[in-house]
């Protein structure tokens, strides 16, 4: 997996547990084509954010790695090959053995640990 920064964010970084708001592109990886962005699969963009807890078995494991240590307001671009995407299986639209390439804005960051008395 490889990830660049594209965008610098603040504040503290994301952590396993956290609540995680995210602006998401997804294309299908090909390295013949610029950036390596092949077909569009699904964007956020325009949307509410999509929301998942981070490190909680709700989305990729790609994802859980990639977004852990970004910052609110940092965006990266993310290529995750099948093992830590959808596999041998995938996951229609994504077909078996894709390389997943992402662009991921964090915009919102809560964590989940009760405040302190």
């Amino acid at each position: 997996m490889t990830g660049k920064i594209t965008r610098s964010g603040y504040g503290r970084a994301a952590v396993a547990g956290d609540y995680a708001d995210v602006h998401t592109t997804l294309w299908l990886y090909d390295e013949n084509t610029p950036g390596g962005r092949g077909t569009e699969i699904w964007t956020s963009g325009g949307t509410r954010p999509f929301q998942f807890m981070l490190d909680s078995g709700q989305v990729i494991r790609g994802w859980d790695l990639g977004v852990a240590c970004m910052l609110v307001g940092e965006t990266r671009e993310l290529t995750i090959p099948p093992e830590l995407g959808y596999g041998a299986r995938g996951k229609p639209p994504v077909p078996p053995n894709a390389t997943l390439l992402f662009e991921i804005e964090l915009v919102k960051l809560t964590s989940s640990a009760a405040p302190e008395s």
